[in-house]
């Protein structure tokens, strides 16, 4: 945290202008696989490999995939510390990061926004808004095959809707476009 607090947003995004090599970015790409094996057994290692690449990406240039680090950073920063403005800024650069990556809807990116709505715009923005933000990254999930993603996001979004006001029925409408966008993006389900 220490060594993270010296860099600031600007700087951490002219990290990510071509300044990574490949093995660091291999290693981030290896800990990005990595973590979602972490998250999924909620795993005690998680901090500290979202630490450990963050420190990495300070040191060996900022890749696409080190967003969600930066992202589960930002999550630590609130509810380990209680630092909100710090998780606040720690979510910019995430996002900073994903906007300055010239390929959109990557894996990473769809990971990354997941955990951001879910986790951090919690605390600054209305229930709605995080519903209609997660309805969006829903739908680029489902561009590019991530099903679990989606159905997190789509989960999710029905569940802000709820805590936003909406009624049971009116999510029931939405569940027809919903099958149709599945059945839209259905040969990008189909395994190798």
């Amino acid at each position: 945290a220490s060594m993270a607090s010296q860099y600031s947003s600007d700087r951490i995004i002219s990290l990510c202008h071509g300044t990574t090599d490949d093995s660091a970015y291999a290693a981030v790409r290896f800990a990005d696989a990595f973590y979602i094996s972490t998250h999924a057994a909620a795993s005690s290692y998680m901090p500290l490999i979202a630490c450990e690449i963050v420190k990495f990406s300070l040191q060996n240039g900022v890749c696409p995939e080190s967003a969600l680090f930066f992202a589960t950073f930002a999550l630590f920063k609130i509810f380990l510390q209680g630092d909100y403005s710090g998780g606040k800024s720690w979510s910019d650069v995430a996002r900073k990061i994903i906007k300055s990556n010239p390929i959109k809807n990557t894996d990473s990116e769809v990971r990354t926004e997941l955990l951001l709505h879910i986790a951090i715009d919690i605390f600054f923005m209305s229930p709605r808004d995080i519903s209609s933000k997660l309805m969006k990254n829903y739908r680029d999930a489902m561009k590019i095959g991530q099903v679990d993603s989606a159905m997190v996001c789509l989960l999710n979004a029905w569940r802000f809707r709820l805590l936003g006001g909406q009624n049971l029925s009116m999510i029931l409408q939405y569940f027809e476009d919903r099958v149709k966008l599945i059945a839209k993006y259905r040969h990008n389900l189909q395994l190798g």
